[in-house]
């Protein structure tokens, strides 16, 4: 039998937006609860966090994210389900927590296009010394990656259907001006061969991580449909981050996350109120 717990706001996502809302519900001493996996959040991935006032890693943000929340408030477990009713209930494999308010902030993971490939995640894993390395996508992470690859690779293809004005013109700059990078735009994944390559990864963005959600709460893409503020049609859960549309950017998802708790504090007042 799966033990029950009771809180007053769930997080799901230990990303920037779910960390940045764990932060000012302990700020508020809002009897609070994180899950989710902060290695599995896109920022982890990232060599470099350049679009805030701060200078450093991926890992080193999360961390530097993680030092404000206390242990005890961080269940590094996956959700299955959620099921509405007088208390919201959120299944894991072994637990059932009840709460008056959820935060889904669940952030987007890597899309797949080509079975053999391999995502950005990986990229860590990589030792691509004297390996030919194609890259589809020429999006940042895919310009990023090809740089990042280049200093030991033998060669790098990046791919993309896009043409150059639809880039980041500095990261194309840099990609062009290394020799080791060979660069395909208004070039067709379908029409290029593929078999001469040791490695493929794939930069083809990102897609909402939303399958544990009910599709009525879901549009066509899979991200989250909001109706009022930042909550979902149903009562007591909001959605923040890359999980919903318009948050293409860190600053972006932090300030959502805000916005977000502003929400939640209200909600959780007005029903001690009543």
């Amino acid at each position: 039998m799966r033990k029950i717990e009771v809180y007053d706001l769930i997080i799901i996502g230990a990303g920037p937006a779910g960390l940045t809302a764990a932060r000012l519900a302990a700020c508020r001493k809002i009897n609070y609860l994180i899950l989710g996996h902060p290695q599995k959040s896109q920022i982890y991935f990232a060599r470099k966090v350049d679009q805030i006032s701060w200078s450093g890693s991926g890992p080193a943000y999360l961390n530097k994210l993680l030092k404000k929340i206390k242990s005890k408030n961080l269940k590094r477990v996956s959700v299955q389900k959620i099921i509405s009713g007088r208390y919201i209930k959120i299944f894991s494999k072994k637990k059932i927590f009840l709460t008056k308010t959820a935060l889904i902030a669940s952030g987007a993971k890597p899309r797949h296009l080509h079975q053999n490939s391999r995502d950005y995640t990986n990229i860590f894993l990589t030792k691509p010394g004297g390996k030919t390395v194609l890259i589809i996508g020429a999006g940042r992470n895919g310009l990023t990656n090809s740089l990042y690859l280049a200093k030991t690779a033998n060669k790098i293809v990046t791919i993309d259907k896009r043409g150059p004005k639809d880039l980041d013109q500095k990261l194309l700059s840099q990609v062009l001006q290394n020799k080791k990078i060979e660069v395909l735009l208004n070039t067709e994944l379908e029409k290029y061969p593929l078999t001469n390559f040791d490695i493929i990864y794939e930069a083809m963005g990102t897609k909402p991580s939303s399958e544990f959600l009910s599709p009525q709460i879901l549009d066509r893409e899979g991200y989250l449909k909001l109706t009022q503020g930042h909550m979902t049609k149903i009562k007591g859960l909001y959605a923040c981050g890359d999980c919903r549309k318009g948050c293409g950017s860190l600053p972006l998802v932090i300030n959502d996350a805000e916005k977000a708790m502003a929400e939640i504090c209200i909600y959780l007042h007005d029903i001690v109120s009543s």
